[in-house]
């Protein structure tokens, strides 16, 4: 922690001031076109960013307006937006023969009618790559309509403990007196490059 503060990764403040800096420095991030996560300590917390990065995303005209469908955590969601999974299935997330697990993100492309029944589909995120630097994504696969209603979440923010295992470019952690040492362990070491903790 002391090394962190001597590198000004350590910012306090009231919880509004700190879930607004969390949040601006991750958006700036996502919009520079980093793999970024948005963490906090309780799942309601991380709803409401998610949805506040949404509603911002879609302004911007970076996802799409119409034709969503509403997500497990009650959010939406359309073409162009990322959604994690949050149930292994026997699905195969791309040319590569990996089924798609808990915790995969995804980005959603395009929408299908297959009968009555509709299917997005979605590339996988496969972390960036080591030469160029760009983020590397699976081949196309379909994934069901009612599988995203039931068990994906949006992709924007969430809480710590769905971080676990995940390596991205930066970590932005919303800390408060819920947060003790193994979720802060969790939450500023995600980032290759930069973590960061907004205490409360």
């Amino acid at each position: 922690l002391a090394e962190y503060d001597q590198y000004g990764r350590l910012l306090e403040g009231t919880r509004e001031e700190m879930i607004d800096t969390a949040y601006q420095r991750w958006l700036s991030d996502h919009l520079s076109g980093k793999i970024s996560m948005l963490l906090t300590t309780t799942n309601v917390q991380a709803v409401e960013l998610a949805r506040r990065a949404r509603d911002e995303l879609a302004a911007l005209g970076l996802v799409a307006t119409e034709d969503l469908v509403e997500l497990a955590d009650g959010n939406e969601a359309g073409v162009g937006d990322l959604i994690v999974a949050r149930q292994n299935t026997q699905v195969r997330a791309g040319a590569e023969g990996r089924l798609l697990a808990n915790r995969d993100v995804l980005r959603i492309d395009v929408w299908f009618e297959i009968g009555e029944q509709r299917a997005a589909g979605v590339r996988r995120l496969r972390g960036r790559d080591r030469a160029t630097g760009e983020m590397r994504w699976s081949e196309p696969f379909e994934l069901s309509e009612q599988y995203i209603e039931r068990h994906a979440d949006l992709a924007y923010a969430g809480n710590v403990y769905v971080a676990q295992g995940r390596t991205v470019d930066t970590g932005h952690f919303v800390v408060d007196d819920a947060a003790g040492r193994e979720s802060l362990y969790v939450g500023m070491s995600r980032g290759r490059e930069k973590n960061s903790a907004y205490v409360v």
